[in-house]
């Protein structure tokens, strides 16, 4: 097994004051990632995981925007949240907004795998 670096990326609309899932994202089983690195930017509002495997966790973030009110305040910042969240699989990743302004969005998740198998 080799480890490697890797990210995910997707792209969703929000919804004005709605959670709205912007993608899942499957840990298999035998592999373990180690999530490094998060970034969601668009619209003003927060942006947070919910992963199986730690059902009382509250892995909430500050979106970045050109809007004011945002992580950067009205200027876009393409900084992420560094992060350290170890996940063993099988588990599942749900990342979701809660936007303010309903604009498009983009996310990020950087993470390193143990290499394990893939299905």
């Amino acid at each position: 097994m080799v480890n490697y670096t890797d990210s995910q990326t997707a792209s969703v609309t929000s919804v004005a004051g709605t959670q709205t899932t912007i993608s899942t994202f499957n840990v298999p089983q035998g592999q373990s990632w180690l999530v490094t690195d998060l970034w969601c930017g668009g619209d003003t509002g927060t942006y947070s995981l919910n992963i199986d495997v730690y059902p009382q966790a509250n892995f909430s973030y500050t979106m970045d925007s050109p809007f004011g009110g945002s992580k950067s305040n009205a200027v876009t910042d393409t900084t992420a949240n560094q992060v350290r969240i170890p996940v063993s699989g099988p588990a599942q990743i749900i990342a979701q907004i809660t936007g303010v302004a309903g604009a498009p969005c983009d996310f990020m998740m950087k993470y390193t795998s143990s290499g394990g198998p893939t299905n």
